[in-house]
């Protein structure tokens, strides 16, 4: 059944633009000792406009009697903190906003804590960014790229992700690292990863070290071939969403309901 499957064909060689077959384990794993009751993901999203964090905790375990402390860090300096009921969505005022960009790409630091009856039960760090992406139109009437509501030329490569050493896999920190600082020390602010989620050690790298990120969405639909392909790019073929050619794949409901789950 035709479904979003990266740059993988279902071939021992190359198919084309699906690349090669691979297999085995490249994303990070690892086991975790937690509590019974536990955090086991937070959703950080920053408003840049209103100078605000949404905070969303999920949680593993009973929620009853639970509470969140929040606490938020400027360079060390704690400079937010907040207890709330451990449900629902906490929005948090940060002072004197510093914006994240690719020449000063400034990031909090983050602690959350549950607290049940004044014992702890879990606590966990991370980290976020003030920015914003959006698209604004010039005085031309032409669509623009703006971070922090300034437009921004977005000027990077298509990286494919592949390592010589390791495929998937990135063989070191260093090697991962390297690719990119280099982008960074060649004038790009950008990088398209094309096709391939990355690990998010690798995204975090780039918040560090002030690089934006295009991520592709994974293939998906029936083969083509080479042929239409370069018919299409040749010819300039478009088709907006509400065209589905069985041709591509995409003629399944189920299949186009798939591919937005997963977008």
């Amino acid at each position: 059944e035709p479904k979003p499957h990266g740059k993988q064909c279902d071939q021992y060689h190359n198919c084309g633009c699906s690349y090669t077959r691979t297999t085995g384990i490249w994303q990070t794993v690892w086991l975790e000792r937690v509590p019974e009751t536990s955090i086991e993901s937070l959703r950080l999203t920053p408003d840049f406009d209103a100078g605000t964090l949404s905070v969303e905790v999920k949680l593993r375990g009973a929620e009853d009697g639970v509470l969140m402390e929040v606490r938020v860090f400027d360079e060390g300096k704690e400079i937010v903190t907040s207890t709330n009921p451990a449900v629902g969505r906490l929005v948090l005022s940060i002072p004197n906003v510093k914006a994240w960009n690719p020449d000063s790409p400034h990031l909090y630091d983050l602690k959350v804590r549950l607290v049940r009856e004044g014992q702890a039960l879990d606590e966990v760090g991370s980290y976020f960014a003030m920015r914003k992406f959006s698209l604004a139109r010039d005085k031309q009437g032409f669509l623009r790229f703006q971070l922090n509501n300034q437009p921004l030329f977005l000027y990077g490569p298509l990286d494919q992700g592949y390592f010589p050493d390791g495929l998937y896999t990135a063989p070191t920190e260093a090697a991962m690292l390297f690719d990119i600082e280099y982008t960074r020390a060649i004038g790009c602010n950008y990088i398209r990863k094309h096709v391939k989620v990355e690990p998010a050690r690798w995204y975090a790298a780039c918040d560090r070290l002030g690089m934006i990120v295009w991520q592709d969405m994974p293939n998906g639909g029936k083969p083509v071939g080479d042929v239409t392909t370069v018919l299409a790019m040749i010819a300039g073929m478009k088709w907006d969403d509400k065209h589905w050619l069985e041709r591509f794949g995409r003629g399944d409901e189920s299949n186009r309901l798939q591919y937005y789950t997963e977008l």
